[in-house]
């Protein structure tokens, strides 16, 4: 429940639960989140050439040839790998033996959300299927890469009040977002060599501070320690990202913070907000960057 809720608020959510049309913010984060695993599992947009930010035209794959189990003799992808890499603790563009695929590889999870994967001549091979082109690509692991999306929400009680009997409860639920480069609205999300949320990734420590210039430091740690007590993993799955390859591949990891991190009770629409974050209604596929409105 939204921590500055009112007693008005709180008999308003009673009315609206015994009449059928209110579900917890909670419950409304896990019906979105099941729609992450409705992205196609076909490798549909990581066939698309060309590869991202490059002129490397990728093999056309058509639908019936992208399984593994069926031949394709004339299936000779190129190959790509991107040496200059933002993070230098990238893989190398050739993997070799030293890397223990299918397993914990140190500070590195190789392992696959979707199980054992192939590894053909010291390889992973992408467990969907062919993607006409091999290699690393941009990716900074190969085999499995982690892509760690958080999901915070809050119950936007103006919108309950003017709506009391239209909709559900996803109209009322707002998702905090993010603003990427090109101005487009998506979830917060970051890539980690493992399969696990750490309240020491970036995104959380800068939104450490933008709390703190919200309230207090002290405050702000109280809420972020909250995090690592109240979230839950409501969604895994492989991605279609376009930068996948036939070696190199995304799986995604959703965890979903309930109303108990006080997060809801700040808005962020202001223009001393350096991470670009507001609040918003979701439209489509949480995966989607035009999800919001």
């Amino acid at each position: 429940m939204h921590p500055s809720m009112d007693l008005l608020g709180r008999k308003l959510l009673s009315s609206l639960a015994s009449a059928g049309i209110y579900c917890s913010a909670e419950n409304a984060n896990r019906l979105v989140s099941k729609r992450l695993h409705k992205k196609s599992r076909m490798n549909c947009c990581c066939r698309n050439s060309a590869y991202p930010l490059t002129m490397i035209q990728r093999q056309f794959v058509p639908d019936g040839l992208v399984a593994w189990e069926r031949p394709f003799l004339d299936y000779e992808p190129v190959e790509y790998n991107l040496d200059e890499l933002a993070n230098d603790q990238a893989d190398p563009t050739t993997p070799g033996v030293q890397f223990r695929f299918n397993a914990l590889d140190g500070s590195v999870d190789r392992r696959s959300c979707m199980g054992p994967y192939f590894v053909v001549n010291g390889r992973p091979v992408n467990p969907v299927g062919r993607t006409g082109l091999s290699g690393r690509g941009a990716l900074r692991r190969w085999g499995p890469n982690h892509r760690i999306f958080l999901l915070f929400t809050r119950l936007n009680m103006v919108e309950v009040s003017y709506n009391l009997l239209q909709g559900d409860a996803l109209e009322f639920t707002e998702f905090l977002s993010i603003q990427d480069e090109s101005g487009q609205w998506c979830f917060p999300s970051v890539f980690s060599d493992k399969p696990e949320f750490d309240v020491n990734i970036d995104f959380v420590q800068q939104l450490k501070l933008e709390i703190v210039q919200r309230s207090t430091p002290e405050e702000a740690e109280k809420i972020i320690q909250k995090l690592k007590k109240h979230h839950v993993q409501v969604a895994r799955s492989y991605y279609d990202d376009a930068r996948n390859t036939d070696n190199a591949w995304v799986e995604i990891i959703a965890y979903e913070f309930g109303q108990r991190h006080q997060i809801g009770r700040f808005d962020f629409e202001s223009d001393n907000n350096s991470m670009h974050l507001q609040w918003r209604h979701l439209e489509r596929s949480p995966l989607d960057h035009d999800s919001f409105r």
